[in-house]
């Protein structure tokens, strides 16, 4: 029914509540204030829109001590919207995104090497649990 646009438009609007008021003690201006019922509406908005661009992470080349893992595709397929919490921290003045029971796919080729024994072949990694959390903080 609505474009991606329009719904993260949405979402910004259910996510800051827009204020003109003067204030006395700092003159005239513009504020905005975010609560954590508007955090809960625009997550329904906000996840598919984070997750749409994680979806496919492809990663040329990862060297390390013995060989590297070659052509690297990690696939992050969006969780449940009961599993994603988006939370306020008001002591750094920020905004907390935190995702448990988060899965991942990965397909990469790979080659190790030790003394004398040299292995090359394709790794299929499936991860079945992951949690993550990431906290953005705004000063003022």
């Amino acid at each position: 029914m609505f474009g991606r646009s329009t719904k993260v438009l949405f979402a910004v609007c259910a996510l800051f509540y827009s204020s003109s008021e003067v204030n006395a003690d700092q003159g005239p201006g513009f504020g905005f204030s975010v609560s954590q019922d508007g955090l809960n509406q625009a997550k329904n908005i906000i996840t598919p829109y984070i997750f749409a661009n994680l979806k496919d992470l492809v990663i040329p080349e990862l060297d390390f001590d013995g060989g590297y893992l070659k052509n690297i595709d990690i696939k992050i397929p969006e969780p449940a919207l009961t599993d994603v919490n988006i939370n306020l921290v008001q002591a750094n003045n920020g905004v907390e995104l935190v995702c448990n029971n988060v899965i991942a796919n990965m397909v990469s080729d790979f080659k190790y090497s030790y003394g004398i024994l040299s292995v090359t072949g394709t790794a299929t990694i499936n991860i079945k649990k992951i949690g993550l959390d990431m906290e953005l903080d705004v000063g003022t």
